[in-house]
């Protein structure tokens, strides 16, 4: 259907479901015979989990392991999921570079990147003759830190795009709020019942005269139970 509406942009991960989002567009693809001579562009992401300190191995592993869930031979985009890695910046700009170099992804690309973080990657990547293809930023009326900050700017300099990700705001701006827990329609209108709750003035004293300052708490349990 997003192919019909002319939405041709995959973007999944290798945590998504534990590779389960990949393997969905792989089902998709075999499903659907036609899309194979579609112009699509397929992007994963590797998460630099604490135990993969082995470079370039463990990301060029994990980017066959993701392949071979999408049944296909090289993605169009393979990106770093975010900054929180135990491994210098160069370090993974090395890893990204053996994954182009192998035929393994068109480009590379990074997530939740600072603006000094971004550079680095970039002026890393370069020194392989490898563009920095984009970094993904959650950008939305609600959070526009990567414009105010200049990130969106620096990027565009260097001809790196920006990819935002939640852009209505995980649903703040839909006007939809969901309910957490319902598992029916009928607990969805139970729970929306608290809509129309208010406290009087009365209640609300009685709950303020109960407060406890939680470091006063911590330390009388500590005194009492040791």
């Amino acid at each position: 259907m997003s192919l019909s509406k002319g939405i041709n942009s995959f973007d999944t991960a290798e945590i998504y479901g534990f590779g389960e989002s990949e393997r969905c567009i792989a089902r998709y693809k075999a499903d659907h015979p036609i899309v194979g001579t579609k112009d699509i562009v397929v992007a994963t992401k590797f998460l630099p989990f604490p135990y993969k300190l082995s470079y370039p191995s463990s990301l060029i592993n994990a980017l066959r392991a993701s392949l071979d869930r999408l049944k296909v031979d090289c993605v169009d985009l393979y990106q770093i999921h975010g900054p929180v890695h135990l491994r210098p910046i160069n370090v993974i700009a090395n890893a990204l570079a053996e994954a182009v170099k192998l035929g393994l992804s068109k480009t590379v690309g990074v997530s939740k990147y600072s603006i000094t973080e971004t550079i680095r990657m970039y002026d890393c990547l370069q020194k392989h003759d490898i563009q920095l293809a984009s970094n993904q930023v959650e950008f939305s009326l609600l959070r526009r830190t990567p414009e105010t900050s200049g990130l969106i700017r620096e990027c565009h300099k260097r001809g790196i795009a920006v990819l935002g990700y939640s852009p209505l705001a995980m649903g703040r701006l839909t006007g939809v709020i969901p309910l957490g827990g319902a598992r029916d329609g009928k607990q969805a209108e139970q729970n929306s019942g608290a809509l129309g709750w208010r406290l009087t003035n009365e209640e609300i004293s009685q709950l303020e005269s109960h407060q406890i300052n939680p470091k006063v708490s911590f330390f009388h349990r500590l005194v009492q139970h040791g």
